[in-house]
């Protein structure tokens, strides 16, 4: 293991994979009952079923290639912690769960975290533009959630966008302004910073943090076209969600970092929001229902603030509770 190239065993496994087509290699890189969660959906089980899946979507888009962004990652005992992110280019030249073959190009976003052990994939979550991608292939996205689906496509995607919880979120008990970490070595307090910032600005409702926690000059990408430029605009969309989800709360799942050889850092947060949706969207009037979302974000942080991001998370699974919509089992007598 002290020998053991994370950057390069991560480049080489994709390159296999997406570019070359070796697709039987995932039965070699992953750990036979591995975990595979896809976004707040049941996921896959195994490198099986992964191989199953990954055959499914490159019939779908046959000359599909991963490039790698960035790579983050961390020793933790004996796993090393991984989180990717990545850029998909493709044609759609065959059908997909989302409806019959276009023919468009479609550039689509992810991350991909992983715990790997022995060489293998133990377990992975993974996060990707799933409502640009049906934008870009020419599908309407409430069209897409309604549509009249055979039984098992309906299942399967109903796996994809997650269940999600009932339940009120409670709010956190304690002090109502937070605790502050200190900005001196940011490499060493990257965790105690993301903790911070999570429970002040998004669970504690501390939106004037946002200037202590993020630099001036902050940026961010996130799923489809969700770009934000500086502070007003991160607070501005923290602000939109939080009105349609008026109890939302952030669990932190996992959080890691590594040097950014930049004087800085970066880190990957894997988390989950959860709420119920009381307060109205840009989709309408609230529904009730409850959310489940989970999502990865990658940070550079330097001298104590954040000063890049990128965000991955399901936009269907987030429309899915916004409008009440959802995928449906066909009838027979359905055309």
């Amino acid at each position: 293991m002290h020998d053991f190239d994370v950057e390069s065993f991560l480049r080489d496994s994709a390159e296999a994979i997406w570019d070359q087509k070796m697709l039987g290699r995932i039965l070699d890189l992953y750990a036979p009952h591995a975990p595979i969660h896809v976004g707040a959906g049941q996921g896959l089980h195994g490198g099986q079923q992964l191989l199953d899946r990954a055959v499914q979507w490159l019939a779908a888009f046959p000359d599909l290639r991963v490039f790698i962004d960035d790579i983050v990652y961390a020793r933790r005992d004996a796993a090393h912690l991984t989180s990717v992110c990545w850029t998909a280019v493709a044609r759609n030249t065959g059908p997909s769960v989302f409806g019959a073959a276009t023919g468009r190009r479609v550039v689509v976003d992810g991350i991909t975290a992983s715990r790997i052990e022995r060489g293998r994939f133990v377990e992975q979550w993974i996060e990707l533009g799933d409502g640009d991608l049906i934008r870009q292939l020419g599908f309407d996205q409430r069209s897409v959630l309604q549509r009249p689906w055979p039984e098992q496509a309906a299942s399967d995607f109903d796996d994809l966008l997650g269940q999600g919880g009932l339940g009120v979120v409670e709010r956190p008990a304690g002090n109502a302004q937070g605790a502050h970490p200190p900005r001196d070595d940011a490499h060493a307090d990257a965790g105690a910073l993301i903790e911070a910032s999570v429970d002040a600005i998004w669970n504690r409702r501390q939106l004037g943090e946002v200037t202590h926690f993020f630099d001036p000059r902050y940026r961010e990408r996130g799923p489809g076209v969700r770009a934000l430029f500086g502070r007003e605009e991160l607070r501005t969309d923290i602000m939109s969600l939080i009105g349609a989800f008026p109890d939302l709360r952030m669990h932190i799942d996992d959080v890691f970092w590594d040097d950014d050889r930049r004087g800085g850092c970066r880190s990957s947060t894997r988390w989950t929001l959860l709420g119920a949706n009381t307060g109205p969207s840009a989709y309408g009037s609230p529904t009730g229902a409850s959310l489940r979302l989970s999502g990865i974000t990658h940070h550079r942080i330097e001298e104590g603030q954040f000063v890049e991001g990128r965000t991955a998370y399901s936009e269907l699974g987030l429309a899915r509770r916004l409008t009440g919509a959802g995928p449906r089992a066909r009838s027979d007598d359905t055309e």
